[in-house]
């Protein structure tokens, strides 16, 4: 009996192995693996760093030509680059039960001359903290600034509001602010640094700030105005530090 189960755990080792093995290798080769059809190509594009762009035509969960997602199938997107600048786009896309294919279907895919922003889901009231749920990716307009709107929900989500913003429209950048972790008027722990020496004191912040920001900070017992960078919530370098 322990011979047998001695074998057992080899043979599931060895099972275990090869599916990492196989997986390792189709992520080497740009294949996205997933439960859905839309999974596997947001996986396959996030490989080929082709996300950043606004596809069109992406299949939905459950494509024509395709089985519904079901326990036991997995479905494996490969995207292959056609025509001039890579502006389009051809994605395989196989069903697979096991080892075994048992669908396959080529789907046409697109981007948008425009390129892509993120565009709020809904309407975003002014001073609020956006989410992700609250974003989605959409269409630039051709002739806008790529780089003055944001092109991934990362560079949105944390961020406040400075206006109303509407659904279906890119968002600029200069609409949205980090979080302020130094409020005006409040106390914050200064740290003044020189080359020698390194002081810690408590003052009043004469503006709001966001870690990074520079802001003045008034010494109370001198009425002295310092500048400095806002390093934390309340805490403020003045000095070569900062």
């Amino acid at each position: 009996m322990h011979i047998l189960l001695a074998q057992l755990l080899v043979l599931g080792l060895t099972a275990h192995a090869g599916g990492a093995a196989a997986a390792q290798a189709a992520a080497g080769a740009g294949i996205g693996i997933a439960t859905t059809p839309d999974g596997a190509v947001a996986a396959a594009l996030r490989m080929r760093d082709l996300d950043g762009f606004k596809w069109i035509g992406m299949p939905t969960a459950s494509p024509a030509g395709l089985p519904v997602p079901a326990p036991g199938i997995s479905f494996h997107a490969r995207p292959v680059l056609t025509g001039p600048g890579a502006w389009t786009l051809s994605m395989e896309v196989a069903a697979k039960r096991g080892d075994r294919t048992i669908a396959r279907k080529f789907f046409a895919l697109s981007r948008s001359e425009g390129g892509v922003a993120v565009v709020p889901r809904r309407p975003i009231s002014a001073g609020q903290t956006v989410t992700a749920d609250d974003v989605e990716l959409g269409e630039l307009p051709a002739g806008e600034s790529p780089s003055a709107y944001a092109s991934k929900v990362e560079q949105i989500a944390g961020r406040i509001t400075t206006t109303r913003l509407s659904p279906g429209r890119p968002i600029p950048l200069r609409l949205v602010r980090a979080p302020w972790v130094v409020k005006r008027g409040s106390p914050v722990v200064i740290q003044v640094e020189s080359s020698d020496m390194a002081v810690t004191v408590t003052a009043k912040a004469a503006n709001n700030g966001a870690v990074g920001d520079v802001i003045h900070v008034i010494n109370p017992s001198s009425g002295r105005v310092l500048q400095g960078r806002v390093t934390a919530e309340g805490r403020v370098v003045v000095g070569s530090g900062q």
